[in-house]
């Protein structure tokens, strides 16, 4: 299969530009040949049937030529589009990639992966509104989102991270939830080659931890909404009462360009607050690693358990989440104020907590920390919950699925018959080998009432079938 990825791409800093590489991986390590387009500056295809073009200079209505280009010479089987608003500085081009892609390659489909639900932040000008409604009136008005434009309506398939990301997706469109299919991300790291046992004692060194310490560990981007000073002001309770723990924020500032400003005054923020509790010599900060570096992994190696605070709730899609399940680490974490990740269970796979509560999230600690049932009984749901949704053969196996169900669910014309798109005629059993179905119930009398007269036609029979949508390929 020939697939075309539409996405950030590193060593942009953006988690979904880790995520594009690890799916364009993915992809390439199960035989498939995988083109990446992406902004100026990407990094090069890191295995042969990769192909990155960088070649759009920004998301924009200028960037629509060399988009079109590019679709039509990679001539992909299947068009994958990687999105979340702000990687494309929140503006409407992308939007219509479907109806684009109808355009350029009729019959290809396009599967639009919902990396958030996100609003959108900005106001736009007169002057930049003109295009999105002039592209909303070819593409049919009548159906086109205000934020998401034609990716619901005209997208072959929809992946959502996690089910509260897909209840809300489906809420956005009439009849969008038969098309959403749900696929967390994989953990978006370089692992840690080293025996566990080494990787750990090397991690504990580079901080400072006794082999008696409990090593609590933060994984991921800091920026508001990731519940940071919740997190101090629990671990300062904790630490008062048991002096031999450690707490480590793995991960730097993320610079969203729409909220520069508020992530880095927020990150200068955090930063102080272990010097205003008194906890600064039990506190240690990493900061950033890069998008091939093993050092994230290193120190959930390291780690007596994972620590996320989110204010607005764990779910299945967080990358943070993936990384420490698949490291076997117990995860302490927030819920979502409103319904909950059926795929997480409390007490089983997860510990979960009121978001920016730091009583209850100190209380959290505690117990994981000192209960030997929590201790055995979370790392093994943690392995659990990983190999059910995170381990790679499992998100390869899924993510090949849809890929391949979407291609066979698309048909065009071709030499005046119908096929599915990408697939060679000379795949398609003929007529003669496929076995003749009968029933002696289904005659032409029990399937029709009206039977023919003389002064009417005869009725022919008919043979309905019907695909089961989103199951498998067909």
């Amino acid at each position: 299969m020939n697939v075309l990825i539409i996405s950030a791409y590193p060593p942009d800093p953006a988690p979904e530009a880790n995520h594009a590489l690890h799916i364009s991986e993915c992809l390439a390590q199960s035989g498939h040949t995988v083109h990446v387009v992406c902004r100026k500056g990407s990094i090069a295809g890191t295995m042969p049937n990769i192909m990155v073009h960088s070649t759009i200079d920004e998301w924009t209505w200028s960037s629509l030529p060399t988009l079109v280009r590019e679709l039509k010479e990679c001539q992909p089987d299947v068009v994958f589009l990687v999105y979340i608003g702000w990687i494309y500085n929140h503006h409407p081009m992308i939007t219509f990639l479907p109806s684009i892609c109808k355009s350029a390659l009729p019959g290809v489909p396009v599967i639009t992966q919902f990396e958030a639900i996100d609003d959108d932040p900005l106001t736009r000008s007169i002057p930049s509104r003109i295009p999105r409604k002039v592209a909303a009136l070819w593409a049919g008005a009548k159906d086109s989102h205000w934020l998401f434009g034609t990716l619901l309506r005209d997208s072959a398939r929809i992946i959502a991270l996690s089910g509260p990301h897909r209840d809300r997706l489906s809420r956005q469109l009439p009849g969008v939830a038969e098309k959403i299919t749900l696929l967390p991300p994989p953990p978006l790291i370089r692992f840690c080659p080293d025996p566990p046992e080494e990787a750990r004692q090397r991690a504990r060194r580079a901080i400072g931890a006794t082999a008696d310490d409990f090593v609590l560990v933060y994984w991921g981007y800091i920026y508001p909404g990731k519940g940071i000073e919740t997190l101090l002001e629990a671990f300062r309770m904790v630490s008062t009462r048991i002096p031999n723990m450690r707490l480590v924020l793995v991960g730097g500032c993320l610079d969203i360009p729409t909220r520069s400003n508020e992530c880095k005054r927020y990150y200068n923020m955090v930063r102080k607050l272990p010097e205003t509790f008194g906890i600064a010599g039990m506190v240690t900060w990493t900061g950033s690693f890069s998008w091939d570096s093993e050092e994230g992994s290193l120190f959930l190696r390291g780690s007596d358990a994972c620590v996320l605070p989110f204010d607005y709730g764990v779910t299945l899609n967080n990358s943070s989440l993936a990384a420490a399940t698949t490291h076997g680490v117990p995860v302490i974490a927030t819920e979502i104020p409103n319904g909950r990740d059926e795929a997480l269970e409390h007490g089983r796979n997860i510990y979960l907590c009121r978001p920016k509560d730091p009583d209850t999230l100190a209380e959290a600690i505690e117990l994981v920390s000192s209960s030997h049932d929590f201790r055995d009984l979370l790392p093994a749901g943690s392995t659990r919950l990983a190999h059910e949704w995170y381990a790679a053969d499992t998100f390869g196996d899924r993510l090949v699925s849809i890929l391949a169900a979407t291609r066979g669910s698309t048909r065009v014309r071709s030499g005046g018959t119908d096929r599915p798109i990408g697939r060679d005629p000379e795949d398609v059993p003929d007529r003669k080998t496929i076995p003749e179905i009968t029933s002696p119930s289904l005659t032409p009398a029990a399937t029709s009432s009206r039977q023919p007269t003389n002064d009417t036609p005869p009725v022919p029979l008919v043979s309905v079938i019907v695909a089961a949508y989103n199951v498998e390929g067909y």
